[in-house]
């Protein structure tokens, strides 16, 4: 098993400690399909990221792309209580989800950075 594929299984059992099952199903709303697809987005917003930074990046072209993707990402964890942050410094993982109460200082209590 690669590290990508172990990093993948360990934010899946970090999210479905964090999200609350579906009274409907039964089930958790993380699937891997979800998982697959939030770190597809992470690595799009990463390498807009890192253009941006190189200047190689049209500006408007990088809101009008990260803007999508982010919506994107809203949809799909919109059941899951938490809320998606895109840090745009292209050192570190581009995509964290938030969880628990805002507090005064504007930061959440758990945040589950995206990174496979």
């Amino acid at each position: 098993m690669t590290e990508a594929q172990l990093n993948a299984i360990r934010l899946f059992m970090r999210l479905n400690n964090l999200v609350a099952i579906d009274e409907d199903t039964g089930f958790s709303p993380v699937t891997v399909s979800a998982i697959d697809a939030l770190d597809r987005a992470q690595k799009r917003l990463h390498a807009l990221d890192e253009r941006r930074c190189n200047g190689t990046e049209d500006e408007a072209r990088y809101e009008r792309l990260c803007d999508r993707c982010m919506k994107r990402v809203a949809l799909l964890v919109d059941s899951w209580g938490c809320k998606p942050y895109h840090q745009t410094d292209p050192r570190g993982c581009a995509l964290y989800l938030a969880f628990g109460d805002k507090r005064t200082d504007g930061d959440y209590t758990i945040k589950v950075a995206i990174c496979t």
